[in-house]
């Protein structure tokens, strides 16, 4: 195939939603939208009229006695369990961000070379967000590393900058193709055949081969092997190993044995499993917003609410690999992954579809970054490897320098520790380059239950009944105490009153409290008091910056102040997002020189300790801050009896 691909594969535009006497859909352009939800667009008010008996059953429906199946008393916690109270999710719970900022840095002109190293979950979303952000005036020569988690993510990544550096292929199929490879359940089989011929043109008979040398020689499953391909300014390498070779071919294949009821199942008993509570989610929602949601966990399909899913009749192998394989918390919704700007993108009446936006918003970001990528100098490499092995990955894949930007992401709640040892050393001096930033980002700053701020949280909770607010007391007024309290009024207004809690406070005591973050304790376990938080003391060379450069330091924060007035639209908006969690980003740059024993001295403890501290460490996100001394105490022990021990190894 070539850039004729429209005539042979239908593009998704906006359509009005009904469908003649015989079900076939209108397909015309859509002008007006259902007047009650604002989530379903037709083309003249025949075509809705005539629609109404089959999208009444949703726009009507009643959700008061399934918001209501739990107590108010069950949401009123008297910690943040509600407020965190998320499903498990497959997906990123920080949204892509541009990790260069160019025009603000290094500058809209630039054109020398900058390295990056993408390491956070599903980094080639803030690979792509920052190519699309890039000044037009701008042409850097960029060297990129995206380093994935698991088979599973490397696979999506590696079809993703197949399809996305196909530039013999039409850019809004690649995109397209894109977007349900990477989050549909079902995607119609035209697009399934291009994913596979263009993925296959890379890899010519390369998986085939591997199978069959491998078979034949014994070769150990963990040996990497290297795949490369090129265009002009374009150069990719993939570099993995036996086994995750083969677990890219498996995910191109389609799944044979499993129908689609059976994977209608599997999703389902996700759904159940995994997914936040019914209660919860109509309670902090708004009735079209929910519709959404339950839209996508009926059917998994990223597509505008009220489009066609008739050609969607066959399964996506990244997610069905057999009868009882599905990716745990795949059904949540994967809407956190992108900005919330997406809520703004507007290409149809139904302004309430936040899947539609998302779709069409994603589409022309891949479009576009498409069309970016054409005139930009880059040289890729694809990895997946363990964060410990990450030090040995530069000279692997034979990196001439260090980076400029690092993008680690969730590494730091599961272990700020390992976090900082790996990656102090990839970044590049600020002598070389006074922009270089290692950018990582906590969940756990805000939601924790440290004993210095219990007053606080107190009075919050107090708040839950009584004023406190002009704007909040508006927007979600304070909730009926005892048995009259409704689960709607206590959900949004605990959720308010996190929105207007203190975040700047909060934080600063949790990060900078010693025992979580004085690493150099970790020398002496009985020092704890006499150290200081890694972020106001620095560590192994990296400082952290206090005023930041790339990204905003709360990124979903909407109250800044009591006296900030959001509109209901945005505060809405922000109870409906996926997560409403707070995020805080925190920028470290090097600015201190590490001699390369020293380094290597806190490589060994981080090897030694790594896996009983990094359990300890993710505890701690947990809200059990009180007891964090003992755990960073513990840590340090366990870490000098296994130097001891490893000494005493070493004389023998």
């Amino acid at each position: 195939m070539t850039v004729d691909e429209p005539a042979a594969i239908p593009l998704t535009r906006p359509s009005c939603s009904a469908r003649d006497a015989n079900g076939v859909p209108c397909l015309k352009v859509p002008l007006i939208a259902c007047p009650r939800c604002l989530l379903v667009a037709y083309c003249d008010a025949a075509c809705r009229e005539r629609h109404w008996d089959v999208h009444r059953p949703d726009c009507t429906r009643d959700f008061a006695v399934k918001c209501n199946e739990a107590s108010a008393a069950d949401m009123d916690d008297e910690d943040d369990d509600l407020i965190a109270a998320e499903s498990t999710s497959f997906w990123c719970k920080y949204p892509a961000t541009d990790v260069l900022n160019l025009d603000k840095n290094e500058g809209r002109y630039y054109d020398d070379r900058l390295d990056l190293l993408f390491t956070g979950e599903s980094g080639v979303r803030h690979f792509i967000y920052s190519v699309v952000k890039l000044p037009e005036t701008a042409s850097p020569k960029l060297h990129v590393a995206i380093n994935e988690a698991s088979n599973l993510h490397v696979a999506r990544t590696f079809f993703a900058l197949s399809l996305l550096t196909a530039r013999d292929r039409d850019p809004v199929v690649n995109a397209e193709a894109c977007i349900h490879m990477w989050y549909s359940a079902r995607m119609p089989r035209v697009l399934r055949d291009h994913v596979q011929s263009v993925v296959r043109e890379n890899l010519g008979g390369t998986l085939e081969d591997m199978a069959t040398i491998s078979a034949a020689t014994g070769v150990s499953p963990t040996r990497p092997c290297r795949l490369t391909w090129s265009l002009a300014n374009l150069s990719v390498e993939v570099e993995l190993r036996q086994s995750q070779w083969a677990a890219i071919r498996n995910h191109l294949v389609p799944c044979k044995s499993l129908g689609l009821a059976q994977s209608l199942i599997l999703r389902y008993v996700d759904t159940r499993r995994r997914a936040e509570s019914p209660c919860r989610f109509l309670a902090r929602m708004t009735r079209s917003r929910a519709l959404g949601l339950m839209k996508w966990h009926d059917d998994g399909i990223l597509l505008p609410y009220g489009h066609p899913r008739d050609a969607f009749n066959t399964l996506n192998p990244i997610f069905f690999q057999g009868s009882e394989k599905y990716p745990a918390g795949a059904s949540a919704e994967p809407l956190s992954e992108w900005p919330m700007e997406l809520l703004d993108y507007r290409v149809s009446p139904a302004v309430n579809d936040v899947y539609g936006k998302m779709f069409y918003y994603l589409r022309d970001l891949l479009v576009e970054f498409q069309r970016r990528l054409a005139k930009t100098s880059l040289n890729l490499q694809l990895s997946c490897e363990a964060t410990a092995e990450l030090t040995d990955w530069t000279p692997a894949l034979q990196f001439e320098r260090p980076f400029d930007r690092i993008e680690v992401g969730h590494h730091w709640d599961v272990h700020p520790f390992l976090t900082l040892v790996a990656f102090s050393n990839l970044l590049r001096h600020e002598d070389e380059n006074p922009f270089a930033t290692l950018l990582t980002i906590t969940r756990d700053s805000v939601m924790h239950g440290m004993p210095c701020l219990g007053a606080n949280l107190q009075s919050e909770r107090q708040h839950l009944y009584r004023p406190y607010n002009a704007v909040l007391d508006e927007l979600a007024p304070p909730a009926a105490a005892g048995d009259k309290a409704d689960v709607r009024d206590v959900v949004r207004r605990r959720l308010g009153l996190l929105m207007w809690r203190n975040w700047d406070k909060f934080a600063s005591r949790y990060l900078l409290f010693p025992g979580h973050f004085a690493f150099a304790s970790l020398i002496d376990p009985r020092a704890v008091d006499e150290h200081r938080s890694v972020v106001q003391a620095g560590f192994l060379g990296l400082a952290a910056r206090e005023k930041h450069l790339i990204t905003r330091r709360w990124p979903n924060r909407l109250v800044h102040s009591k006296k900030d007035k959001p509109s209901l639209r945005d505060f809405n908006r922000w109870l409906g997002w996926p997560s409403t969690v707070p995020l805080r980003w925190l920028e470290w740059k090097r600015c201190g020189d590490v001699s390369n024993q020293e380094w290597d001295s806190w490589m060994r403890d981080k090897s030694d300790g790594g896996s009983e501290s990094g359990g300890e460490a993710e505890g701690q996100g947990d809200g059990g801050a009180d007891e964090a001394g003992g755990a960073m105490k513990g840590k340090g022990k366990k870490k000098k009896q296994k130097r001891g021990k490893k000494s005493k190894g070493k004389k023998k």
